[in-house]
């Protein structure tokens, strides 16, 4: 089931993105890969905790936290902790 709202949340920075759902790449026909964010050097090499948010197309939502890292260029972005993999409905 496609999204229908998606908004991340960067703790540290304070930047919120919202309405991220409009560009899905589509995996099948229920399952479907978002862009949620737009640039490596948004995340500290670190890690920044993130908070994403998604509500299906039925209203259902569901809020994860990830610890994402970052740098120069996208090959440095890298998942630290949090899930892989979202579902909902």
């Amino acid at each position: 089931m496609k999204a229908a709202y998606i908004e991340t949340f960067n703790f540290r920075t304070g930047v919120r993105r919202t309405d991220l759902q409009g560009w899905p790449y589509v995996i099948n026909p229920v399952a479907f890969k978002y862009e949620l964010f737009r640039s490596p050097s948004e995340f500290s090499s670190s890690g920044d905790a993130v908070s994403i948010k998604i509500r299906s197309e039925t209203g259902s939502e569901s809020l994860t936290y990830h610890k994402i890292a970052g740098g120069e260029c996208a090959c440095d972005v890298r998942r630290i902790s949090g899930l892989a993999v979202i579902q909902i409905d």
